[in-house]
């Protein structure tokens, strides 16, 4: 899949993780309880800028940034970072040389505004019947500063 493909869906866009959403991303980030529930570390600023190239250059992964449709300032144009309507991210991993079919795919919604988190967990359980064996998957909810998040991870495998 190219490093330019949006993937638009009736209620998400899948866009291209760009320099422009690493502030936001990181901020994110420097929660602890998202830290935790996704197994990160924390990094600065630069290190964000530093990673975000690094996977944008990897030929093993490929990472989205989730927009929440509703909350895109006027309309979606491909190319566009869109920082307003970030709600988290999609990585995808080629982990297996010898099968191409095999992927991990990571899911988070961090973004407390979004309402995305059940468009995430149906896309899960539709998974499972298309063929997709699930490796992992965990929900924390979690407080911080007064807000939820909700996260979602699930790492699958195509059958």
């Amino acid at each position: 899949m190219g490093r330019e493909v949006s993937i638009e869906g009736e209620k998400v866009v899948l866009v291209p993780y760009m320099r422009d959403h690493v502030p936001k991303y990181h901020q994110w980030m420097e929660d602890p309880s998202l830290l935790e529930a996704t197994a990160s570390e924390p990094l600065s600023l630069q290190q964000e800028y530093d990673m975000q190239l690094s996977w944008t250059q990897d030929p093993n992964k490929q990472t989205f940034i989730v927009l929440d449709k509703q909350m895109i300032l006027g309309t979606f144009a491909h190319g566009e970072p869109h920082v307003e309507a970030m709600a988290g991210d999609v990585n995808i991993f080629m982990n297996d040389c010898d099968d191409v079919r095999t992927v991990e795919i990571s899911i988070m919604i961090a973004e407390p505004k979004s309402s995305l988190f059940p468009v995430f967990a149906s896309f899960w359980w539709g998974g499972k019947t298309r063929r997709l064996r699930v490796l992992n998957s965990k929900q924390s909810k979690f407080d911080n500063m007064g807000q939820k998040h909700d996260v979602f991870q699930c790492g699958s495998t195509l059958l």
